[in-house]
Order: structure tokens, then sequence, then C-alpha cells
């Protein structure tokens, strides 16, 4: 894998968190995430979700999208977090490309990697719900069917 380019006060990916980065040197990079850190860290171990420019993390609310027609215009195909972000909301900008991200990590709609997002889910038809009961044995007729790890009324 080709060791990616990180322009600084761009928005990546730390243990599943936004960050920004505020510094390089040739061995580490320098983050701030959400809560006020900083810390140095390999630049192995962030992944590019936009890059930037980006001057706060506090500013990375969700837009409104149109997260269902991405999913359905996705349907057997694979997709990257920009492309995928273009589809949701129109646009490919740090907000945008945190909020698709968020809809991957989410799995509902979407599975995957920033490079490789294919849709989650195969069909929109509801699972059943609530199950149906289970069926007594045939050997048994006539006699009340207890469910197992269930107890018959009466018997301690």
């Amino acid at each position: 894998m080709p060791e990616q380019i990180l322009p600084l006060n761009s928005l990546v990916l730390y243990k599943n968190q936004p960050a920004l980065l505020s510094k390089t040197n040739d061995k580490k990079i320098e983050i701030n995430l959400a809560d006020g850190r900083s810390l140095k860290v390999r630049p192995k171990d962030v992944d590019l979700l936009h890059p930037g420019p980006i001057t706060h993390l506090a500013h990375l609310e969700a837009p409104e999208g149109d997260v269902e027609t991405a999913w359905e215009l996705l349907q057997g195909s694979t997709a990257t977090l920009p492309e995928l972000a273009e589809l949701a909301y129109a646009a490919y900008t740090p907000e945008t490309a945190w909020a698709a991200w968020q809809l991957v990590a989410d799995g509902l709609y979407f599975s995957g990697t920033i490079e490789a997002i294919p849709s989650a889910r195969q069909n929109k038809q509801p699972m059943d719900w609530p199950p149906a009961p289970p069926k007594p044995p045939k050997n048994n007729p006539g006699k009340i069917f207890w469910p197992p790890g269930k107890r018959e009324h009466g018997r301690r």
C-alpha cells in the first residue's frame, strides 16, 4: 500500500474518531482530537477523510442529506468515501466526509473502508417481528408445549 500524503489541517480518522492534522515531521504527526487533546502518532495510525483545510473539529455537524437514495444508487456496486459523500450530501467537504464515515461505521446502510464502501443492506424488507412462536412436537398431540428454557406452570 503506498504511503498516503497527509496535508496540514486535514481531517483524519484516528481510532474511529475525527482528528485535525496540525503538525508533521519525519516519523510522527501531531493531531488534535475533538476533546482538545493533542497526540503524536505514526502516519499509519490515521486515515485521511478529507484534505481540508479544516480549522476546528467542533463544526463537524452532519448536514441534511438523502442517505436512502445514495444507498439505492449504490446497490450492487462499491464507492469511495468522497463518492458516498457526494451521493448522500451533494458535496465532499470535511463535514460531509465525517457524516459519510459515520454512515459506514454505523453499518446500517453501508460498510467497508474509506477506499471501498459497498452497500450493507441487501434488501429493505423488515424482519419478521415478533418471531413466530415455536410449533409443538408432532409426537405429543394435546399436551402443552413449553419452549426450551420455560418451565411448566405449577412445577418448581
